[in-house]
Formats: structure tokens, C-alpha cells, sequence
């Protein structure tokens, strides 16, 4: 593949990190991007936010020997609690969300994780990671 300019749509997949009932749930998206053959930058919505936030999301990578790497970031920052509810944060900035993939036909796919780690109340290091799996191809 030599530019990922254009539209691609896929689907994200809940994985190791998240509650029970979000775990193995996939939730489709769609990316529209420029670039100019190894770097690349757009925008993008996918169907848990679409509906709560009024502007897209911001995605920056690159693409290199079939392997691409891109961070996404939500307009702010939001959870989602273990019964699939989101709570919105608009005072702070997004979680960087990490996709790495490979190269298929016209296709990608790959894991996706949220590094979080913070200390808790009792001075312990506390891994808050979540992490899935991802696919997407190109439709323009």
C-alpha cells in the first residue's frame, strides 16, 4: 500500500482492560484522511461517540513497510463505566489511543491499546491498560 489517503471504515474490538460486558464488542468507525504517502493526519467518528460529541476526532500516523502506526484522540477526554455508560471529562485533553497494524488487501489490521497507569491510595502502581483488537479497509 502506498498512501492511506481517503476513506476507510472498520471497527474497533473491546479487549483485555474493560469490564465484562464490553469485552469481545466491536464498534464500527470511519477515518478520512491525507497525507502524503508516508505520514498522514484526519479525522474520525465511530458509532459510541458520534452521538455525544459535536466534532470529530483527531488521528496523526505513518506508513511504513506495510505496517502502519497511528494515535487517535477523542475531541476530551471519556470513560466508560462497567454498565457501557460514558461519562464525558470536556475540561481535559483525550487519552491517546495507539494502533499498530498490518497490511492486507486495500485492508489493515491490528491491536490498539490505552497506556494508563497511575499509583493508588496505598502507594501501589496500579496498570489501567486497555487494550483490543482493530480492522479497517479502504472504501474511497
Amino acid at each position: 500500500m502506498k498512501s492511506m489517503k481517503g476513506k476507510w471504515a472498520g471497527q474497533y474490538t473491546y479487549g483485555e482492560g474493560y469490564p465484562d460486558l464490553l469485552v469481545g464488542r466491536s464498534v464500527a468507525f470511519e477515518l478520512i484522511l491525507t497525507g502524503n504517502g508516508v505520514e498522514f493526519g484526519g479525522f474520525f467518528t465511530d458509532d459510541e461517540t458520534r452521538d455525544i460529541f459535536a466534532d470529530p476526532g483527531t488521528v496523526h500516523g505513518y506508513l511504513e513497510n506495510n505496517i502502519v502506526v497511528f494515535s487517535k484522540w477523542y475531541p476530551c477526554a471519556w470513560q466508560i463505566h462497567d454498565d457501557g455508560s460514558i461519562e464525558l471529562f470536556k475540561d481535559q485533553p483525550s487519552h491517546e489511543i495507539c494502533y499498530r497494524g498490518d497490511a492486507g488487501d486495500n485492508s489493515f489490521s491490528g491491536e490498539w491499546e490505552i497506556p494508563a497507569a497511575f499509583v493508588d491510595e496505598d502507594g501501589s502502581y496500579v496498570d489501567a491498560t486497555g487494550k483490543g483488537t482493530w480492522s479497517m479497509y479502504k472504501i474511497l
